[in-house]
């Protein structure tokens, strides 16, 4: 039998028990919460960076060349990559912690 206070079986990013109050509630994730809000400032960044520099400059390429350029795809696929751990992290689905203090993303 399990000792899963919850009885989903899934321990996510809130489901620790050491961080409990007296009254057997939570402390509120404040420093989490602080991360996650410049997170996501930086998710604001790279999404427009990617909607208004990447994509354009795509095309751009293919118009000239004929040809997409590979280190180009490979650059806006890390950086789409990138833009995915950091929603991640935002919307609490995992508690890695993303570029700077962690890897960045490998295609």
């Amino acid at each position: 039998m399990s000792d899963s206070t919850s009885g989903t079986g899934y321990e996510g990013p809130y489901d620790q028990h050491e961080g409990a109050s007296a009254g057997g509630r939570q402390a509120f994730p404040w420093v989490r919460l602080l991360y996650a809000i410049g997170f996501g400032f930086i998710a604001w960044v790279m999404f427009w960076l990617i909607v208004l520099l990447l994509a354009p400059l795509h095309y751009i390429v293919l118009a000239v060349t004929g040809k997409p350029n590979e280190e180009l795809r490979d650059m806006t696929l890390r950086a789409v990559h990138y833009l995915v751990e950091l929603l991640v992290f935002v919307t609490g689905t995992s508690d890695e912690k993303p570029f700077p203090l962690g890897p960045f993303p490998k295609v």
